[in-house]
């Protein structure tokens, strides 16, 4: 089913094994319905996205770099924790550009961002976001 669903246009399938029935056995833990979308991923040659109790960036990291899936659901944790896409890119040491007027929803920011223990990285995150608000200026004019 999956060579038909690209064929007649769809983008990526969402990987579950559904658990909507008493009656299945399903052995839940951490990533495991990653397998299935795996192998649909590989079997049918279009994107797709795991769930299944993902909860880590690190662990959503390593599912994507090991080509697993094009995509990672994470679902009840972000439910838990609406901000978890920040908390990801702290862990991982990416950079997320926040609207000045959010900035000091983050506990780690403000406005002065201190990050005591990282000294370039408050410094490199002052930049971008005095390079963005210049450039969000020069658009407005």
């Amino acid at each position: 089913m999956p060579r038909q669903l690209k064929q007649l246009g769809c983008d990526y399938i969402c990987c579950t094994s559904g658990g909507v029935s008493r009656e299945q056995k399903i052995a839940a833990g951490p990533n495991y319905q990653v397998p299935f979308a795996d192998a649909v991923r590989r079997g049918a040659d279009i994107a797709t996205m795991a769930t299944g109790q993902i909860t880590g960036a690190r662990q959503a990291e390593d599912i994507l770099q090991a080509g697993q899936a094009d995509l990672v659901a994470i679902a009840r944790r972000m439910m838990f924790n609406p901000r978890w896409s920040w908390h990801a890119a702290l862990e991982l040491g990416e950079f997320v550009m926040y609207p000045e007027r959010y900035r000091t929803a983050h506990p780690m920011m403000g406005e002065v961002a201190k990050f005591v223990d990282m000294p370039e990285y408050t410094e490199a995150l002052q930049t971008l976001w005095r390079a963005n608000e210049r450039a969000a200026d020069s658009a407005a004019d």
